[in-house]
């Protein structure tokens, strides 16, 4: 890859970062901290951007190989970056998603993330007598397996979405598009118009494989398996974690703390179950 495409791609994912700020509604979206940009780059690509990939060493450095797009002002300790004009974003920005009439329904939270969650190598199982999709444990001799996508399957989906509205594209856009599927980006980095109607085609593919599954197994399909949007977040259930789970999450949140500004530190809460436990182990 040549250095003006690597520089290419570089504006093209500055560009998806900001147009996904827009398409959230965030009325100040031109400016961002340069923390929050970089969350929003590692997003696009999930997890996967490195300054190094454009021959730099920190997030300020690759920032300024778009002097006609970007201002950094360092100037605070946040480091804000201003996109200069919104004229560079794709017309279709401007009009966000239209979400369809009516209630929406979604697969549910557990299933789609034990069917996509392709990445972790988790093993996802079907605990029929919790009515649950959770990951595999050491005590599950017999229980089913659920079909987690491989990555060679999402591009496959991929392809194909595209294959369906290539003709209603500008060149652009499907530039744009071809980029999410060769570079397996995330799904913001989809012109904002075309997310949604993303979700409605895999969430299609996720359903038909889920009762493929169960019929598989020879089960009845849940008749919770959709359910509404508004309900999705009381769905979430908690996560159970052993021991050693517990102790790799408070080392992480150390490391967290370790380099938060006094800003940062003096925005965390905590619960006064929490103050309490600490006041009793380690003194007032």
């Amino acid at each position: 890859m040549s250095d003006d495409e690597v520089l290419s791609q570089g504006r093209e994912l500055i560009l998806a970062a900001f147009e996904d700020a827009k398409a959230s509604g965030n009325a100040a979206w031109q400016r961002m901290n340069a923390a929050v940009l970089k969350n929003r780059l590692l997003d696009l690509t999930q997890r996967e951007f490195k300054e190094s990939a454009y021959g730099v060493a920190t997030l300020p450095e690759f920032l300024r190989l778009f002097p006609d797009l970007l201002d950094l002002d360092e100037s605070s300790p946040q480091k804000v970056v201003v996109l200069k004009s919104a004229k560079s974003l794709p017309d279709s920005v401007e009009t966000p998603p239209e979400s369809p009439p009516g209630k929406r329904m979604m697969i549910r939270p557990d299933f789609w993330k034990a069917i996509v969650d392709y990445r972790s190598g988790v093993r996802y199982v079907w605990d029929s007598e919790n009515d649950l999709a959770r990951p595999w444990r050491e005590s599950d001799v017999s229980t089913p397996s659920l079909p987690t996508l491989s990555d060679e399957e999402i591009r496959s989906w991929r392809e194909d979405f595209l294959g369906l509205i290539s003709d209603e594209l500008s060149d652009p856009e499907r530039t744009r598009v071809t980029q999410w599927i060769l570079k397996h980006y995330g799904n913001a980095f989809l012109p904002s118009h075309l997310r949604y109607r993303w979700n409605g085609y895999m969430q299609d593919h996720l359903i038909d494989r889920v009762k493929e599954f169960f019929r598989q197994i020879g089960e009845a399909v849940p008749d919770n398996l959709l359910v509404e949007s508004s309900q999705v977040r009381g769905l979430q259930r908690p996560v159970h974690r052993s021991d050693g789970d517990a102790d790799d999450l408070r080392s992480l949140v150390l490391r967290c703390i370790e380099v938060m500004t006094e800003q940062e530190l003096s925005q965390l809460t905590f619960s006064p179950d929490i103050y309490l436990r600490a006041s009793r182990r380690f003194g007032r």
